[in-house]
């Protein structure tokens, strides 16, 4: 519904949009279809030049689509990123995502050094087991109770570790 009323808000003509592909001619058209979650135009533009990047950018590296789709970019895009003090470049994975106000907004998976697992998730304390399943799979191999930060309410999910960020994901279990 908000990415349909973000839609509604446009008033770009949304018969198609071509992409460049890797051999450099414009060919790949987007349809409005529902392969993507989001179209061309509800990028925010003006978010992905202060991180340094432009459309053809992520075409030439092949992210733009992971993003239209909803998903994280499959690899790490260099990105500037501004802390207040001072503007530095750092390797990060992109994402499309609506925020509270229906906006759509960049979500920035900046690349841990490491998990601190000593550290409670979502209100799930890790054990042993946990942290070498982890590790060593990439997933924690059974379901845990956690606890929505907001609402408060309790949701089986799987814990998953991001191998290219070293973050913590967690999936519903009603969505597995």
């Amino acid at each position: 519904e908000a990415v349909e009323s973000i839609r509604n808000r446009k008033t770009a003509d949304r018969d198609s949009y071509v992409l460049k592909n890797d051999s450099g001619t414009w060919s790949s058209i987007i349809r409005n279809c529902s392969q993507y979650r989001y179209q061309i135009e509800d990028v925010p533009w003006y978010t992905m030049a202060e991180l340094g990047l432009d459309r053809e950018t992520l075409e030439e590296i092949g992210a733009l689509d992971y993003l239209l789709k909803g998903y994280k970019t499959p690899i790490l895009i260099p990105i500037f990123f501004n802390d207040g003090e001072a503007v530095s470049q750092i390797d990060a994975r992109l994402q499309l995502r609506i925020d509270d106000d229906g906006e759509l907004t960049v979500k920035v998976h900046r690349v841990c050094k490491r998990v601190d697992f000593r550290k409670k998730f979502r209100g799930h304390k890790f054990t042993k087991e946990d942290r070498v399943n982890l590790l060593k799979s990439g997933n924690m191999g059974r379901v845990v109770d956690l606890i929505n930060t907001v609402t408060g309410e309790i949701i089986p999910s799987l814990i998953s570790l991001d191998r290219l960020t070293n973050e913590l994901i967690s999936v519903r279990m009603e969505f597995v």
